[in-house]
């Protein structure tokens, strides 16, 4: 692979995001179907996967105190900016949120879930001036066909086949081959990879001086005020890893950087780095190198996981790129870097997606900390025992191994946390 490819896929991969990407992917196929069809809108019907429902549930929407599908759709009628993005709630204000709110009671949009896997929204707005009907599938972003009135506007062949797996790297590609590429890359290159290092650290200090929603960052900062944490590089992250979900989950109107389609992924395999880069006083281009490093074996994982799965990619995707960053930012080897990746997929593999919500900063914490241990431990020469469970002699057999959990080895427990979930909610109301 060549590390232009690396490069392209940064900066495809790698970009801000206002709230959780889930209810604004949703509100961005809303948006885009608005636009295609004009006029007054009657009706909304919306039909999405049980992860993108799952992650829309109940995370609180930016510039709102406001959670749920239906808000997130007829917010992204009434005020989506489609051009933007995972930003599309940039324009919403108070005036947009009250009337939303009376539109939601009406019951302008209507939600289903759909028998589909991964990322998948089927928007079907009917007004005055007939009906539209907009697909985002594959990535929070990607449009995979809009229907006017029963004429074919855009379409991609064979998105309604399945959710389609990234292939960013070749099968027989290396971990090791990705370490010497990294290395390689011209600094101007990554540049840009500042950008989410001062937003998504921004974010974390947001988190800590106001203590929105969960407050966890702030928690954690006194429990280590008060003696009961050590004041360690590792609790550290786990502190503002913390501190910045805090403050996405309970609808900031700051964006963070995400990483593969999620903001919380952005957050642990930024920050985490940051705070460590600080600890050993590492130079802004060995950083930023790092922060490539953490966001492209994020990426490595994810393509055997999933980009949306039952388990959390936070945690031991986004959680593996930050140690294998965490371990080359401290001089290790390509065996080292190797070595955290198995250790953090031996510790937390296995750890549930329950949705997004407040309660993801305890999750995100974990995987700070852990992969920050994970990297020490495996420059120390401890990696975990490759007989051990789902881990192999290889790192990228263990990715494959966990890509096989992530899928076919959790397919009733996604069932089961979609059912809970549900079945919660119909007793709340």
């Amino acid at each position: 692979m060549q590390e232009q490819k690396l490069i392209s896929l940064l900066r495809t991969e790698v970009k801000p995001a206002l709230g959780c990407t889930e209810p604004a992917a949703v509100a961005l196929a809303v948006a885009k179907a608005r636009d295609y069809l004009g006029g007054r809108i009657d009706g909304i019907k919306l039909a999405v996967s049980g992860n993108i429902y799952k992650n829309a549930l109940a995370v609180t929407i930016p510039h709102t105190e406001e959670a749920g599908l239906e808000m997130a759709a007829v917010l992204g009628l009434l005020k989506g900016e489609a051009d933007r993005g995972l930003e599309v709630f940039a324009g919403v204000g108070p005036a947009e949120v009250k009337q939303a709110k009376l539109l939601v009671a009406r019951g302008l949009a209507q939600v289903r879930i759909a028998d589909r896997e991964g990322i998948f929204i089927e928007a079907h707005l009917e007004g005055e001036r007939g009906w539209v009907e907009v697909v985002i599938a594959d990535q929070h972003t990607h449009v995979a066909s809009v229907r006017v009135n029963g004429k074919m506007r855009q379409q991609e062949e064979g998105y309604d086949k399945q959710e389609r797996s990234g292939s960013w790297f070749p099968d027989e590609y290396k971990l090791s081959e990705l370490v010497e590429q990294v290395e390689r890359l011209r600094p101007e290159d990554i540049e840009f990879l500042r950008d989410g290092l001062e937003m998504n650290l921004a974010m974390a200090e947001l988190g800590l001086q106001s203590k929105p929603g969960l407050a966890l960052g702030a928690g954690l900062k006194s429990l280590i005020e008060r003696g009961f944490l050590s004041d360690d590089v590792g609790n550290r992250a786990r502190v503002a890893v913390a501190a910045a979900c805090d403050a996405r989950m309970a609808g900031s109107d700051q964006p963070v950087m995400s990483s593969m389609g999620s903001g919380n992924h952005g957050i642990v395999a930024i920050v985490t780095v940051a705070v460590l880069a600080q600890e050993i006083g590492a130079t802004e281009e060995r950083t930023l190198r790092a922060l490539a490093l953490s966001h492209l074996v994020t990426a490595f994982v994810k393509q055997y996981t999933g980009r949306l799965s039952t388990m959390c990619g936070c945690a031991v995707a986004a959680g593996a790129g930050a140690a294998a960053a965490a371990a080359w930012l401290q001089g290790g080897k390509a065996e080292q870097v190797a070595g955290a990746v198995q250790n953090i997929i031996g510790n937390l593999a296995g750890m549930i997606c329950d949705g997004a919500k407040g309660g993801c900063a305890f999750k995100l914490s974990t995987a700070a900390a852990e992969a920050i241990l994970s990297s020490e431990m495996a420059l120390a020469g401890v990696i975990i025992n490759p007989v051990d469970g789902i881990i192999s002699p290889t790192v990228e057999a263990t990715v494959r191994n966990l890509g096989r959990l992530s899928s076919a080895g959790m397919t009733c427990a996604e069932e089961t946390i979609l059912d809970i979930m549900l079945h919660k909610e119909k007793k709340a109301v």
